[in-house]
């Protein structure tokens, strides 16, 4: 029963992050799948625009593109960090 309630709230709990991370991606039109990459790496991690294309099936420019709307935005630092 305990584990039951621990497995309901942690998906609240990702119902929430998403439904967040949908409102985000809408107001900048940048991807919720970019947004859930980001924010799945944690705060504070170096992002490689090279690696996430190959793991997002984009272009890294395209990535690049983001990764700015999000910096001007100040959700990442302009090194790219998370």
């Amino acid at each position: 029963n305990e584990l039951r309630v621990s497995i309901e709230n942690l998906v609240s709990i990702n119902k929430l992050i998403i439904s967040k991370l949908s409102e985000v991606s809408s107001r900048l039109n940048v991807p919720l799948n970019v947004l859930a990459y980001i924010a799945s790496n944690g705060p504070n991690v170096g992002l490689d625009e090279v690696v996430m294309a190959r793991e997002l099936g984009m272009e890294s420019r395209v990535i690049v593109n983001y990764l700015e709307i999000l910096w001007r935005a100040k959700l990442v630092e302009k090194r790219y960090v998370s």
